[in-house]
This record gives structure tokens, C-alpha cells and sequence, in this order.
């Protein structure tokens, strides 16, 4: 027993004595940006350095996940289970929520991750499946609602890296604009997934027959992380944001009734019709009617949590100029000539990232317009340019016109008048 005790004594001292290993880099600091104009000016290269996902195309790995959680303390009832059913194919659209529960009321479990990822090359990045869909930005960050930043300078690598973390707040205010940026950084829940009823628009959706308050779903953990270079190059981003949803076992027998009699169906009882009366709602009339007692306000409740990740990384932002469509690193006149081919449907491109390099005027369609600069730049009428905003910086800059040397005219002598001839009379 005593040497157990010195044991542990000399463990202690050697922890004490002993550094303890630290995450992050002895040359970084860390830094909690408080200052508006700091802030104002971080906010600004955060949303340069990421939008250029978008406009530039570079080559990347994203991965996206979306992982869902139910209460730990209801993990063997199965209102648990149809809740987080019902929530999965709310967050993914997955739209396939009778086969889902129809799965788990033959017992067989039913998937509640969802992950996908995908590599591209540069230039081939589909956009569509970037934060933020539909958007020409991944972050429209502004410095006009709460949020917490800090920064991290490595100089080894010569990196920045910013963390933005956003305070936790109903999914009614997060999609409220004049009160939140998160759905210009986070792909929230919409009109998409969720159908907002009619009758209480500003905090009711409704899922497939299921009614939720938006005041019960809250967003938590919510925040973006990115690291980019001295080139102001993403090196890597990261979102996250979980979604905690309070769910009334009246919402999920609301939700699964239908399906109910879908499943008996399924077993020959031919009892479908039935799901058209709802049998729940008349239940709550009755006991109404002649009692005090409120069903749906007694019923239990439970949560669920549905976290999405998003991480984009391995970035490639080799320069490549626009017009070269044969990776031959230079503009000629082949390269003009496969553009117009392609433009009158002559030729197709060999993937999404030749096409978007095709398109040199930026107009998402290939024309004649994109042959015809990329001959004036093979020709040296115009610069060559490796993105989007080089070529800008092309268009801005404005050639002074030097008016041409005007040189006056000398005014000349006019000529002297001459004497007129005096006639000649003869003397007689």
C-alpha cells in the first residue's frame, strides 16, 4: 500500500514539474477581436478570401455530414425513434418519411447519418453544392449583429486562421435577416424543407402533416472556422451548426397517423381510408369537452439534435488562364477555335472545369463573345488573366486619353497692295 502511495506521489510531482503540451503553435498568438474597425476589417477578408470558392473555382475535398442524436435518456422509446425520423428527412429533405417509418415499425433501423464526399478539380467545383445554395457567396458576413471572433497568426506556416461563433438563437430569429447573418453563412432550413403554414407564418412549419413551432427549434454550436495564406488563398473552412428540437409526442402520432394505417395496409387490412379522420383530434375534443385536463400540453416531450458539418480542404489554387481549354499553358488560336466550336455545338468539353475556364466573359454560357477574347488575348490585344477578379482589375483600370498636339497656324503677311497703272495720256 505504501509504495502504491508513493507511486501515485511521484506521478503528481512529475505532472506538476512536466509542461503540459499545448494545441497550439508557440510562435501563434491568439487574439479576441473586440475592436469595431479590427472586426470591420476582418470581416471583409474573411468574405473575400472564401467567396472566391465561387468565382475561381479552386480544386478541393468537401466533406458534409449531418449527424442526428435523440435523447440519451429515451433511448428505448419509440416516440424517440419516429421523432428523429421525422427531423432527419425535415434537415436532409430526404422526403421519403412514410418508407422510413414504415422501416422502423418493422423494426428494421433506419439510417440517421448522412455523409457525402466529394473531390474536384480546379475549376470543376459544382457550386450548387457549396454553402450557400442559390447564392454567388459562401459567407456574406457583416459586422452588424452579435457574434464572437478570434484570430490565430501562425507565422510558421504564414497562415491566419478566424473563428466566428454565433450565439445561440431560435431558428425563427436566425432566419430573420434584420436580426441575424447566419442564413447568408449557413444553409438553413427554408421554404425548401420546411412549409411554413398559411395560418401562423411567422413561427409554425409544417412537416408532412406535423405541426412545429419554430420557437422549439434552436441553433447551437453554431460557427465557421477558415485558415488562409499570405496570398489571401483559402487553405481550409469549416462549418458548423446543430439544430436541438423539442418534439411533443402529440407532433410525432400527428406525423406517423397517416402512415399508421399506410403500414396496415401493407399487411392486407385495407384500413388506409381511415387515416383521413383523425382520430387523435377527435380523442382531444372529447376529453376537452368535458374535462380540464389538456392532452396534448400533458404528453411528454423529448429532443433531437441534427448537427451539420461542412469542411472544405486540400485546396488547389493553381493560376490558370481562361481560355486555355487544351492545358497547353498558353492562349492561342486552337484554343479560340475549340471555344467557338463549342459555342455552336461543334465540340463539347471534356468536364465542368475546361467549361468554366471556357467562359471568359463570366456570363455562365459559352459564345462567340468568349472565342473572340480568347484570339485578341492570344494575339496580345488583351491581357491574359488567371481569375475573376484580375480580369475586373483589366476593366477598371482606365487609360488616360492624351488629347493630340494641336499646333496653330503662323498667320501670314497679307500681301501688299500694289500701286494701280496710271494710264499713260499722250502729249500733243
Amino acid at each position: 500500500m505504501k509504495k502504491i502511495k508513493c507511486i501515485i506521489t511521484l506521478l503528481l510531482i512529475v505532472s506538476l514539474l512536466v509542461p503540459s503540451v499545448s494545441t497550439v503553435p508557440a510562435n501563434a498568438e491568439v487574439v479576441n477581436v473586440t475592436d469595431p474597425d479590427l472586426r470591420e476589417y476582418y470581416v471583409k477578408e474573411l468574405n473575400t478570401v472564401v467567396n472566391a470558392i465561387k468565382t475561381d473555382r479552386p480544386g478541393m475535398t468537401v466533406l458534409a455530414q449531418g449527424e442526428i442524436k435523440e435523447n440519451e435518456d429515451d433511448a428505448d422509446n419509440k416516440m424517440a425513434d419516429f421523432a428523429a425520423i421525422i427531423v432527419a428527412n425535415v434537415f436532409e429533405n430526404k422526403k421519403s418519411l412514410t418508407a422510413d417509418l414504415i422501416e422502423q415499425m418493422n423494426g428494421n433501423s433506419v439510417s440517421a447519418w448522412q455523409s457525402t464526399e466529394l473531390e474536384y478539380e480546379r475549376g470543376a467545383v459544382d457550386v450548387s453544392k457549396i454553402p450557400v445554395a442559390g447564392k454567388d457567396y459562401v459567407c456574406n458576413l457583416s459586422t452588424k449583429y452579435n457574434f464572437t471572433m478570434r484570430t490565430l497568426r501562425n507565422e510558421d506556416n504564414k497562415t491566419t486562421e478566424i473563428l466566428i461563433e454565433f450565439p445561440e438563437c431560435t431558428l425563427l430569429e436566425a432566419l430573420n435577416t434584420s436580426k441575424s447573418d447566419m442564413s447568408k453563412v449557413f444553409d438553413l432550413p427554408t421554404n425548401t424543407d420546411i412549409l411554413l403554414d398559411d395560418k401562423d407564418a411567422e413561427d409554425t412549419v409544417v412537416l408532412e402533416g406535423g405541426v412545429f413551432q419554430l420557437d422549439d427549434i434552436v441553433c447551437t454550436d453554431a460557427y465557421i472556422d477558415i485558415t488562409y495564406n499570405d496570398n489571401l488563398q483559402l487553405v481550409k473552412y469549416i462549418s458548423n451548426i446543430n439544430y436541438h428540437v423539442s418534439v411533443n409526442t402529440y407532433t410525432v402520432l400527428e406525423s406517423i397517423w397517416p402512415t399508421f394505417f399506410g403500414y396496415l395496409d401493407s399487411w392486407g387490412l385495407e384500413v388506409g381510408k381511415l387515416a383521413d379522420f383523425n382520430l387523435i383530434e377527435g380523442i382531444m375534443f372529447i376529453i376537452n369537452l368535458f374535462t380540464d385536463f389538456d392532452p396534448e400540453e400533458s404528453m411528454s416531450s423529448t429532443y433531437v439534435d441534427y448537427t451539420v458539418n461542412c469542411k472544405m480542404d486540400e485546396l488547389d489554387w493553381t493560376p490558370h488562364y481562361f481560355g486555355d481549354v487544351n492545358y497547353d499553358n498558353r492562349i492561342d488560336a486552337s484554343d479560340a477555335r475549340s471555344i467557338l466550336r463549342a459555342a455552336v455545338s461543334l465540340e463539347s468539353f471534356r468536364n465542368a472545369g475546361v467549361i468554366f475556364f471556357a467562359d471568359m466573359d463570366f456570363d455562365n454560357v459559352i459564345t462567340s463573345a468568349d472565342a473572340r477574347l480568347a484570339l485578341r488575348v492570344s494575339v496580345g490585344l488583351e491581357k491574359p488573366f488567371t481569375s475573376y477578379a484580375m480580369r475586373q482589375e483589366q476593366l477598371n483600370a482606365t487609360t488616360p486619353v492624351v488629347p493630340p498636339v494641336v499646333t496653330p497656324e503662323v498667320p501670314t503677311e497679307p500681301e501688299a497692295p500694289t500701286e494701280p497703272d496710271v494710264p499713260i495720256i499722250p502729249l500733243d
